[in-house]
């Protein structure tokens, strides 16, 4: 099991096929379609079947090809700080659950980055990718959220990880609708009044424990829930249905500002929003760059 073979196995999963993989790699498909068998053989598996569609990874073989992007991640990031010296590029990465402010703050960021070459990396995604490229430094940072329902547990993960939290903001759970949803006209909302109607939830990995969830315990026990994998699909369910988001209020997009509606909901906890940072790691100078730009952001943003 090497490299190589990662990539060759990654490359089959994203075009569908031996022959546009190795198109892609500039590489025989007989060199693929071997390191393909070899891998299979050696772990007593079979990582993708024939259809239709072409190449479609196993239930395994999606697990297989999940754990292994990891790994190129940080591969490719390595690759790209010490092969070429003499470019000076920089590498930076961050990860974060689904934080519109996050990527307007990443935004900022670039623009202040005079380079000739970098390679900067923002990536949305579920709490355990967060957790888990943070702690093998394939991101300096990660975002992510607190609640009462979560924070005892998540806090111990944490330290058992080797993570530390250090907070941005607490705030009081809003709820986000549509600007025609029947709620939408109330000043403050109960979580009993949003009992008949569909709860969104971000997608988790399959094995994650419920209290890995971006939204409250509320949202995951709900009747109705729609489960969506990125804010842009969220944001266009709102508009066009009667469902629901809870999060921190905060809109930072022209989109969510003309579309949504965000009110306050009942209830006396505060939920707090951080980031979090391998304990064995020095940040980048631009690390502290965005985390200004962030702070900012949120305190610009704030309800």
């Amino acid at each position: 099991m090497n490299f190589q073979q990662f990539k060759y196995i990654d490359a089959i999963e994203k075009t569908g096929s031996i022959n546009a993989a190795a198109q892609s790699l500039f590489v025989t498909a007989s060199t693929i379609s071997s390191a393909l068998k070899g891998l299979e053989a050696e772990l007593g598996l079979q990582i993708f079947t024939r259809s239709k569609k072409g190449m479609v990874a196993t239930h395994l073989g999606a697990d297989f090809i999940r754990s292994i992007r990891g790994v190129l991640s940080q591969m490719t990031e390595i690759e790209a700080a010490y092969l070429n010296h003499s470019s000076h590029k920089k590498v930076l990465s961050i990860t974060s659950q689904h934080y519109d402010f996050a990527s307007v703050a990443f935004a900022n960021l670039i623009q202040t980055i005079d380079t000739e070459s970098y390679t900067f990396r923002f990536l949305e995604t579920d709490t355990k990718q967060v957790i888990s490229d943070v702690k093998h430094n394939i991101s300096q940072i990660g975002l992510i959220y607190l609640s009462a329902f979560n924070s005892k547990i998540l806090n111990r993960v944490l330290e058992q990880e080797g993570l530390s939290f250090h907070p941005l903001f607490s705030f009081q759970p809003h709820v986000f609708l549509g600007k025609t949803h029947p709620l939408a006209q109330q000043d403050e909302i109960s979580y009993d009044q949003l009992d008949k109607y569909p709860a969104i939830t971000f997608e988790q990995a399959e094995d994650s424990p419920i209290y890995f969830s971006e939204e409250p315990q509320m949202s995951q026990n709900s009747a109705k829930k729609i489960i969506v994998g990125d804010r842009a699909s969220a944001i266009n369910i709102l508009i066009h249905s009667e469902s629901y988001l809870i999060g921190s209020g905060i809109m930072s997009s022209n989109i969510t500002k003309n579309e949504l509606i965000v009110i306050p909901i009942a209830t006396p906890f505060q939920d707090t929003i951080g980031w979090l940072q391998n304990k064995d790691s020095q940040l980048l100078p631009e690390i502290a760059t965005f985390l200004q730009f962030l702070r900012a952001e949120i305190t610009d943003r704030l309800i």
